[in-house]
């Protein structure tokens, strides 16, 4: 009601106007934007084969948006995560349809960080990128007799340029010698 006159006349037909019912065709379905659950980005916000796309199946710092379970030598079957959105440019790769993860790259941001946040002692020097680093490496790290190891992806290739004396299969699990942060004092 308006206060002066006290009359809804004015509001009726100004409310009228439009509508607050979508009353259009309804045989095209509105295209969705989905979220990618790792890394929380619009997955199309542009027409369908635009670069600024999300692309399927894979983030844009390499990383498969998936990884399913996998089933080890000793009948346990385990439940792969994504590592922590973003990591460091260059441990994973797709090419060709295959996903790579790239132990060389891999040792190299290690000694990265030990070298800022250790020796420098510049721990805030380090990217967002090195943080999520360090929360995949401790998911993933285990000593074994004395052997720092990194657990491996299984569903992810390594290349064949890798040192076959950096990776040690356990019991059907491959690992990564992580020799460098072993303490030999």
């Amino acid at each position: 009601l308006a206060k002066s006159t006290g009359s809804s006349t004015f509001w009726s037909r100004h409310c009228s106007a439009v509508n607050l019912v979508e009353t259009g065709p309804k045989d095209k379905p509105k295209r969705v934007g989905g979220i990618c659950t790792r890394c929380q980005t619009i997955m199309h916000p542009g027409k369908e084969g635009a670069p600024e796309n999300h692309k399927r199946g894979l983030c844009s710092d390499g990383v498969p948006t998936h990884m399913s379970s996998v089933k080890y030598d000793n009948d346990k079957k385990m439940q792969e995560t994504t590592p922590p959105w973003p990591q460091p440019a260059g441990l994973f790769t797709k090419m060709k349809k295959v996903h790579y993860f790239h132990p060389l790259a891999f040792l190299a941001v290690v000694r990265h960080m030990y070298e800022v946040a250790v020796i420098q002692q510049d721990a805030g020097a380090l990217t967002m990128e090195h943080e999520a680093f360090a929360e995949m490496l401790l998911q993933r790290i285990k000593t074994i007799d004395g052997s720092i190891l990194f657990r491996l992806f299984p569903q992810l290739q390594i290349p064949p340029s890798t040192p076959a004396s950096l990776i040690v299969d356990i019991h059907g699990v491959r690992f990564l010698r992580v020799d460098c942060l072993r303490n030999e004092a």
